[in-house]
């Protein structure tokens, strides 16, 4: 069975970056690690490329847990504290993936990430040529799971407005800023003539694993 990923990408009404951060640390990360089955969550900021400001990966033990009653439940019933927070999300683009693939390990500072519509392409070749640059360290590529799972409305999705997604994904992990940089222009030319709905490097600003537990 594969792991299941939660590929979020947003934007936010402008200055309300550091409200959107501090919510992030102190409540929202920490609310869906408690769900039985989320194995870990990382946030990203934008770095460079044609990407939306924010994105968030969580890591889950299955697919399924995406559907789960238990999350579902986190879903139905937003705290005060989300009410206020989701309306400033603006081009939200939400997919619930599994992951398809993965080439290398480690985890890096930095995430090339290229996203499409269309039939997905096949990555293990590039992913294998990547892996031989310098600060290259792990390869991923994420397919949407059930397109159920994405559709179905919920209390969260409504206080955004609405949710896009993707149908395919690639990310790769990178030491360096300019590494992700360069990632990015090595895939898209590569995965051509891929149909490309974004391509963007991220620099990490938040991990944890799921038995972090919430106070």
């Amino acid at each position: 069975m594969h792991e299941g990923l939660l590929a979020i990408w947003h934007d936010v009404v402008p200055g309300k970056e550091a409200e959107v951060s501090h919510w992030y640390n102190t409540e929202h990360h920490a609310e869906r690690l408690s769900v039985e089955g989320f194995l870990s969550a990382h946030r990203y900021r934008l770095a460079g490329g044609e990407g939306r400001q924010f994105l968030s990966l969580y890591r889950t033990r299955t697919p399924a847990v995406l559907s789960s009653a238990a999350y579902r439940a986190r879903l139905e019933s937003p705290s005060p504290r989300t009410r206020e927070i989701m309306p400033t999300y603006r081009n939200m683009s939400r997919t619930v993936c599994r992951l398809a693939l993965q080439q290398g390990v480690p985890e890096g500072g930095h995430l090339a990430t290229l996203a499409g519509a269309g039939a997905p392409p096949d990555p293990a070749r590039v992913f294998s040529q990547l892996l031989q640059r310098p600060g290259v360290l792990r390869c991923r590529w994420l397919l949407p799971e059930d397109p159920a799972l994405v559709a179905r409305s919920t209390a969260e999705g409504a206080l955004r407005g609405g949710d896009a997604s993707v149908a395919w994904a690639a990310l790769v992990d990178t030491n360096e800023a300019q590494e992700a940089l360069d990632v990015l222009s090595a895939l898209e030319a590569a995965l051509r003539p891929a149909q490309v709905a974004q391509r963007a490097a991220y620099r990490l600003v938040y991990a944890a694993r799921g038995d972090c537990g919430i106070s």
